[in-house]
């Protein structure tokens, strides 16, 4: 693995590398990523030669730049496509071991420090619209790999970092983002955001316990379960819309378990299985906003039921331990993980490495 170091025109400096024949060795590195937020980290430990301390020193200075690469070079290439750069936050030397430790973020992270304004918006607009209102003048493309075409009223009554903004935006439409940046003779010459329906591909690829993973640790949860939702939504107009005097219809729920009662949708499968031992109304009540545009109830009741069928069972979390993560599977892929002795066999998407 190679790190190319550059200053802030992304003139490259100088590299290090994890083979024992370069001047600077890169001894521990850790690269966090992070689907939800787009956005991913970097820390490393650069081993120097004494004489060379007051160069590294200046080669990682804050506010300099890191391209990640390997032996071929730099990063998915240079010519023309995407590279990682990540910039250097803080430096600390260490002169008795010889070492420089950095901690760098990426290049996205710079929206961290602009600012988006309130908006008091009353149109029911596309996730487009609202991406290009706010990343106009920042210098970022935007891509999208969604044809996204839903709409919906947002407006925002104070000021927020423009990244926070971004998050929210994606997500109110349920896509995901990421930054990449375009790199042309060791420079770099444009910077995109991102934009997926989900990012990543089903790779169908298998990690085992005692192979590639080394643990798996099971988090079970009922604090979100619900056996009924009390639900609201609103029109393409801004009107809010409820369930009352809505009724399911016939041979839509054959098995009988949706009912509606005042307005709330309930399960009668989650209430057998998850009602209260105490009290005259035993459901597990919980309120729900729809986020989408619902023109009518039949729509909200669709969306309520989605909803209802996601929270009337416990929540189960996977955190897996990967000690030999395959490089050809990335940040927001879906792969198999099996654990034999905990007769755990899921499939899962990688939403966070570190």
């Amino acid at each position: 693995m190679i790190l190319y170091f550059a200053d802030r025109s992304l003139s490259i400096l100088g590299r290090a590398s994890t083979s024992n024949e370069s001047n600077l060795i890169i001894k521990t590195d850790k690269k966090s990523e992070d689907v939800e937020t787009g956005l991913s980290t970097y820390d490393c430990t650069i081993g120097y030669i004494s004489k060379e301390r007051l160069t590294v020193e200046k080669w990682l200075t804050p506010g300099n730049y890191i391209l990640i690469g390997n032996d071929k070079g730099v990063e998915h290439k240079l010519n023309g496509v995407s590279a990682s750069v990540f910039e250097i936050i803080d430096a600390e030397t260490d002169p008795v071991n010889s070492e420089i430790t950095i901690y760098a973020e990426d290049v996205g992270m710079s929206l961290l420090n602009t600012l988006a304004n309130g908006w008091n918006n009353t149109a029911s607009l596309t996730l487009q619209d609202y991406l290009i209102h706010f990343m106009e003048n920042t210098g970022y493309g935007i891509i999208f790999h969604t044809n996204n075409s839903k709409t919906k009223i947002l407006s925002w009554d104070s000021t927020s970092t423009l990244i926070e903004r971004l998050q929210e935006i994606v997500k109110e439409f349920s896509c995901e983002m990421s930054f990449s940046f375009t790199i042309n003779g060791l420079r770099l010459t444009k910077r995109y955001l991102n934009v997926y329906d989900k990012r990543g591909v089903d790779t169908k690829k298998q990690l085992k316990v005692g192979k590639e993973i080394d643990n798996v640790i099971v988090k079970r949860s009922i604090s979100n379960l619900a056996t009924a939702i009390d639900v609201t939504g609103k029109n393409a107009d801004g009107e809010e819309i409820t369930l009352y005097n809505y009724q399911i219809p016939v041979g839509e729920d054959e098995d009988g378990d949706f009912i509606i009662q005042e307005g709330v949708l309930k399960s009668n499968k989650a209430y057998s299985k998850w009602s209260r031992t105490i009290g005259s109304d035993r459901h597990v009540y919980k309120s729900w906003t729809c986020e989408d545009v619902t023109p009518t109830q039949h729509d909200l009741y669709l969306k309520a039921k989605e909803d209802l069928k996601k929270v009337r069972e416990p929540e189960v979390n996977y955190e897996v331990s990967i000690v030999d993560f395959p490089n050809d599977i990335q940040v927001g892929d879906r792969t198999n993980i099996i654990d034999d002795k905990g007769e755990i066999y899921i499939s899962g998407k990688i939403n966070y490495v570190q």
